[in-house]
């Protein structure tokens, strides 16, 4: 997988307009193997704005003007809109949080929290400025198939998307949907489904969602080679890991289209990773998976952990399987484009922790 940065776009505000810097990630699939993937680039922000107030999850921002019929920022096929967005937070408490646009009003727009507190109470204030952009969609991310392939059989795909939820409780988790592109060779339309569902129809419209880590699989004879573009994130990233009493597997796309080392993650932040005393035991793991592998279904191929120095010796953090290669956390483990697993030890029943992740580059420069 290769990154890059390209040049900047126009984003319109109220009066202003700025510019967001656009790249792209490249991602090769080898012949008879399973990729897992992040989508680090975004699409196109349409609005940035400030937020005059916040009650429960409906946000007014200042001198807005939106549309309201149909709603603007709001998906509806019956319109021909096709598009859902998510508010990501630019500044303020939470700089770095996305939350899913519901309804939008005139200077109004209502939130999905994404949790059992309102976004207010999970600490969105007024003055905080965000932009709204819509979701990938299966479509727009893959217009046609483009990279992954279109299918001659729609009940023997050989390319397709797992998708896998990282919400869920447990560890081993199995995908939750897997989507293919269709070419209609034997009847019926062109387009993406789902192959646990074909009778729901087409759904190029179902969103990318951050939450969700993706796996590529190629059961093909030659290898896939796709092409990701669009806006860099200018901001820092802050993604919920949940835990529970007993151990839970977090799947996480990371959010940075670059290499970025353990230290500079901020996994380490407000517990996501704990800093365990037993370096023979650790309480919360990262697995990682090698972007050069080959196979489906393949393991991890690496586990870190931190350590804490309790029993001796520097810390920092550590491979698990390799504790004499020392002190890793300067090393751009965490490779672009990839996605990765937290495994958290027992915690709290239904916790939430906040990965703060910071922009691991300079836009200034």
């Amino acid at each position: 997988m290769v990154a890059s940065f390209l040049a900047p776009i126009a984003l319109h505000a109220q009066n202003t307009a700025t510019t967001t810097p656009v790249g792209y990630v490249t991602y090769v699939v080898p012949a008879e193997s399973d990729a897992n993937i992040s989508v680090p680039l975004m699409r196109n922000p349409e609005f940035s704005g400030t937020i005059q107030s916040v009650s429960a999850n409906t946000v007014t921002v200042a001198n807005a003007s939106f549309a309201t019929n149909p709603q603007q920022f709001v998906f509806d096929a019956s319109q021909d809109k096709f598009k859902t967005y998510y508010l990501e937070v630019m500044t303020g408490p939470i700089a770095g949080r996305r939350f899913k646009v519901l309804a939008n009003d005139v200077n109004t727009i209502t939130l999905d929290p994404d949790a059992a507190n309102s976004v207010e109470s999970q600490g969105l204030t007024a003055s905080s400025t965000f932009q709204l952009v819509p979701y990938w969609t299966l479509e727009t991310l893959y217009p046609n198939g483009a990279g992954i392939g279109t299918n001659s059989s729609p009940f023997a795909p050989e390319t397709t998307l797992l998708f896998t939820d990282a919400r869920g409780i447990g560890t081993d988790r199995s995908s939750v949907a897997t989507y293919f592109h269709y070419d209609g060779s034997v009847g019926g339309d062109a387009g993406w489904y789902n192959a646990d569902n074909l009778g729901a129809g087409l759904q190029s419209h179902v969103i990318i969602d951050p939450g969700f880590t993706i796996t590529i699989r190629n059961s093909k004879s030659s290898p896939l080679t796709l092409v990701n573009s669009g806006s860099v994130r200018i901001s820092p990233a802050a993604v919920p890991v949940d835990e529970d009493v007993e151990p839970n597997d977090v799947y996480l796309q990371l959010p940075f289209a670059v290499d970025t080392s353990l230290n500079a993650s901020g996994l380490l932040t407000n517990g996501v990773i704990r800093s365990s005393d037993n370096p023979f035991s650790p309480l919360d793991v990262v697995y990682v998976y090698d972007v050069e592998s080959t196979g489906q279904d393949v393991g991890v191929s690496a586990t870190y952990f931190h350590y804490s120095g309790a029993v001796g010796g520097p810390s920092g953090w550590y491979d698990a399987n390799n504790l004499n290669s020392g002190i890793i956390g300067e090393n751009p483990l965490l490779k672009a484009g990839s996605s990765i697993v937290i495994r958290k030890g027992p915690g709290v029943a239904n916790g939430v922790t906040i990965w703060q992740a910071p922009m691991p580059y300079n836009l200034n420069q």
